[in-house]
């Protein structure tokens, strides 16, 4: 596996609390998108779902994905960044609160309590960068 190396402005903005695209695969090969937030750990990206979504059904079967960062600051700038998902089952409660309190500021059972009582069984989804495009990051 080839790694593709974050720039430091790309770095700064995935650090801040912008939301992603994840675009993975149906069986048919159609793209399925999905907006999520996103952390980084070093030079890797994680996200926390439900192991029940499509999003899992589809990286279970096919684990290339690619994730779109478009900052709301600035427009016309993007990266789009492609890997393999690899899965992390322990911790991912402790990792959505790391998500929930960058996005709101607060633990995601305080940010979201309807949600939070009737949370799935949660997955992380760390991605190594493998290709980068992207213009202005």
């Amino acid at each position: 596996m080839r790694t593709a190396e974050l720039s430091e402005k790309l770095r700064h903005v995935l650090d801040s609390p912008v939301f992603v695209t994840v675009a993975t695969l149906r069986p048919d090969g159609s793209p399925h998108q999905s907006v999520v937030w996103v952390g980084r750990d070093g030079g890797d990206l994680f996200f926390v779902t439900g192991v029940d979504k499509l999003k899992i059904r589809n990286l279970r079967r096919d684990p290339r994905l690619s994730i779109a960062v478009n900052p709301r600051d600035e427009p016309y700038a993007y990266a789009v960044i492609s890997g393999t998902a690899r899965f992390e089952g322990p911790g991912s409660r402790d990792r959505m609160d790391e998500l929930a309190v960058k996005y709101s500021g607060k633990p995601y059972a305080e940010h979201h309590p309807e949600s939070a009582a009737t949370l799935p069984d949660l997955v992380t989804v760390r991605v190594t960068p493998e290709k980068i495009a992207s213009r202005f990051l």
